[in-house]
């Protein structure tokens, strides 16, 4: 079955102060919205997420092959950057880092380790997160290197898009050449999100359309450099981190590393 990958980069640029401007969030005017997203369950496939005091978590499982279903610790630490991002409520580092929309319910569905995302196990988290987690939207920070999705992942996609489930997808960092987006965000019914930078210019890792079916590729760009969000204890890419010396630690189990990708976007 298809590999999938979940690149992320390690920002060196953000390690000055501890009090780094959270710049994201007013970028995208995420505080100026009178809605935090309270009532809506999201999906994060990806490597598991860490019990971060920032995130709701409501729901969790593994879908890893020949893994436990209730081993859904994340080793990798990119799903729990991700979750914060999407929904972390910020209480850790008193809102300076708190996600885009922090009244959301996490899913956490587990599909990937430090070797990546099988389709089989993606798909299966699809199904799940839909028909039992009750999930509203449907969050994939990874991607392929083949421009057009296989089959079943079009299909899996397509059947919880007809049942009103918005799925998402970041675009890739292989940018910035042309036709460089992989699936499943080159998929029809998948929003795709590429990167942008604080002067909010396209971050030059970015992954460009169309794909090769000629479908419009990139949808939306959203900020993807330098993100401060949840760290997962322990993790490949916390470890990494903190051997740059990036970390930003608070009281208790709170801890947050800056990250660069479209992943974060």
């Amino acid at each position: 079955s298809a590999s999938y990958f979940q690149d992320e980069i390690p920002s060196s640029s953000a390690l000055n102060s501890n009090l780094y401007p959270n710049w994201w969030l007013s970028a995208i005017g995420a505080e100026d919205l009178a809605f935090d997203g309270t009532g809506v369950r999201v999906a994060v496939i990806d490597t598991g997420i860490y019990e971060h005091p920032d995130l709701n978590l409501t729901a969790n499982r593994n879908f890893v092959t020949g893994e436990s279903l209730s081993d859904y610790e994340d080793l990798v630490g990119h799903g729990t950057h991700v979750a914060g991002i999407i929904g972390g409520n910020g209480s850790g580092s008193g809102g300076l880092y708190k996600g885009v929309a922090p009244g959301i319910s996490l899913i956490n569905a587990k599909a990937g380790d430090n070797s990546g995302l099988e389709e089989g196990d993606i798909i299966s988290a699809i199904e799940w997160s839909v028909n039992t987690a009750n999930a509203d939207i449907i969050s994939m920070s990874f991607g392929d290197n083949y421009p057009i999705a296989s089959d079943l992942m079009t299909l899996a996609l397509a059947s919880v898009t007809e049942n009103g489930v918005i799925t998402v997808s970041s675009a890739g960092n292989s940018g910035p050449e042309y036709f460089s987006g992989g699936s499943p965000a080159s998929g029809i019914d998948v929003i795709s999100v590429g990167a942008t930078d604080s002067n909010n210019n396209l971050a030059s890792f970015s992954s460009w359309g169309p794909s090769l079916s000629y479908l419009s590729y990139v949808d939306v760009v959203a900020p993807g450099v330098n993100i401060i969000a949840p760290e997962a204890p322990e993790s490949s890419i916390s470890d990494r981190i903190r051997f740059l010396g990036g970390n930003f630690d608070f009281s208790g189990d709170a801890d947050y590393i800056p990250l660069s990708g479209t992943s974060m976007s």
